[in-house]
């Protein structure tokens, strides 16, 4: 895939970081209520999977990007799993 770059401002990024987070919160609610019905079913189930591994992703990618460092992010996470 090429890359392709995006200029973006302080006040931007963290639209995007929460705007990301949401969108990962919608994505759990749907593999909560993930029924398994057809084979179709497991289809949907890996492509919401590999959906949100990507947004998570890309929400790494946003908190590096506004200035956190890895430890911080390993610590917000472990934080917010408790």
């Amino acid at each position: 895939m090429a890359k392709k770059n995006l200029e973006i401002g302080s006040t931007d990024t963290e639209i995007l970081t929460m705007a990301t987070a949401m969108f990962m919160r919608f994505i759990e609610e749907n593999l909560e209520n993930h029924k398994n019905h057809k084979d179709y079913s497991m289809d949907k189930l890996f492509a919401l999977m590999e959906m949100y591994a990507r947004t998570g992703d890309l929400w790494v990618r946003l908190q590096k990007l506004a200035g956190a460092t890895q430890e911080e992010i390993a610590q917000y996470l472990q934080e917010v799993e408790e």
